[in-house]
């Protein structure tokens, strides 16, 4: 594994254990990539955990070139928000999280998870309604 002032040199800090399992896969996998290499592959990866995210109108998290992790976090949107994969990506909502609008609100507890892939969609819409797409 790459020491730990090679990652911070690539501008990546070990802040998460999903980031740890993922370096860990990763040069399971390849025991000697290149900068670039590992640079790519992290890009491709996005986790967000224990964040707070607030926005006056809608929120999107589009899954289009790597897969989106979200555990522990609160999201608020007045009007949307909006959670799509694309064909070979993934999203995960859960573990402890809260996804709400000023009418909608989707609250999933320790251990509990969404997950969508290949163009899955979950939409919390202005008028209350939450939406479900494969």
């Amino acid at each position: 594994m790459l020491p730990p002032a090679v990652l911070a040199d690539i501008g990546v800090g070990i802040a998460s254990s999903t980031i740890y399992d993922f370096l860990k896969s990763f040069f399971t996998a390849q025991p000697s990539p290149d900068r670039e290499e590992l640079r790519q592959n992290l890009a491709s990866f996005l986790s967000i955990e224990g964040a707070e995210i607030k926005a006056e109108k809608l929120i999107d998290f589009l899954a289009r070139n790597g897969d989106i992790s979200i555990t522990g976090t609160t999201i608020y949107a007045t009007d949307r928000i909006t959670m799509v994969s694309s064909a070979g990506t993934s999203f995960g909502f859960g573990d402890q999280s809260t996804s709400e609008t000023k009418n909608t609100k989707i609250d999933a507890g320790e251990g509990a998870f969404i997950n969508g892939q290949g163009g899955a969609k979950i939409v919390q819409y202005e008028d209350g309604s939450i939406s479900f797409h494969t």
